[in-house]
């Protein structure tokens, strides 16, 4: 989709958890068997075709996107959802529910990613079920994204050195063209693991809170209907918020 950061890619999906492929691989779109050299190593590996996000252009598509239909980014610092001036308030706070909304179910889920220019690559590669270490790399135009790492209960937001190491030895074993790709930089976050996603209201006074939080690594895959639950929890809510006001 031009203008989105969104492309339809093809490339490998690989585990080493499992002897044999799983029964709906073949219904994923553009599958087909890898062959003994495209295994890479791996007991299961195959190709498929799938949406392919480079974010920073995607986040600045979904702003403008926001701000054409009058919505308003402010930034600054919330402490408490009683705090912002308004009858509801969505809580999107990621990470920061915990304290925001007093969800001690939230916990940290460290990953680092390191960024390369690209060398020419637009196929990706990624390894299911890998526990706290896998490896995986994702090309846009101008540079490609490696991984990755896991790990929970670790609010450690500094790269580590090692586990760059460690990320473009697994990519490179896998693609030598990275061997030579001039580095960018290494990015590191903390995904907000929760036991299940919260998408649901509650009232807190004369105002209507809606929650949506704790999507941990899925965030993107379910955005969008995560999204829509709580744009419908809000619709629902407001004749009750009008009849307070």
């Amino acid at each position: 989709m031009l203008g989105t950061g969104v492309r339809m890619a093809q490339g490998r999906m690989v585990s080493r958890l499992d002897a044999e492929e799983p029964a709906w691989a073949a219904a994923l779109p553009g599958y087909r068997p890898c062959t003994e050299a495209e295994h890479a190593g791996f007991p299961v590996a195959f190709w498929m075709s799938t949406p392919l996000i480079d974010m920073p252009r995607y986040l600045r598509y979904l702003r403008d996107r926001f701000e054409s239909a009058g919505g308003r980014v402010e930034l600054g610092t919330v402490r408490d959802l009683e705090e912002p001036d308004a009858p509801i308030v969505v809580d999107c706070a990621g990470l920061g529910a915990r304290e925001l909304a007093g969800d001690t179910q939230l916990r940290p889920v460290r990953g680092q990613h390191v960024m390369l220019e690209n060398p020419g690559l637009t196929d990706f590669f990624v390894e299911g079920g890998g526990g706290t270490e896998w490896t995986s790399f994702f090309p846009h135009a101008e540079r490609v994204v490696l991984g990755g790492v896991a790990g929970v209960d670790d609010w450690h937001t500094e790269p580590d050195p090692e586990q760059t190491e460690q990320i473009l030895k697994r990519c490179i074993d896998i693609e030598p063209r990275l061997a030579g790709a001039r580095l960018l930089g290494v990015e590191v976050g903390l995904r907000p693991g929760r036991p299940s996603i919260r998408v649901e209201s509650q009232r807190r006074g004369d105002r209507l809170v809606v929650h949506n939080y704790g999507h941990g690594s899925v965030g993107i895959a379910m955005s969008w209907g995560c999204a829509t639950e709580a744009a419908d929890l809000c619709d629902r809510g407001r004749i009750g918020v009008d009849d307070l006001g």
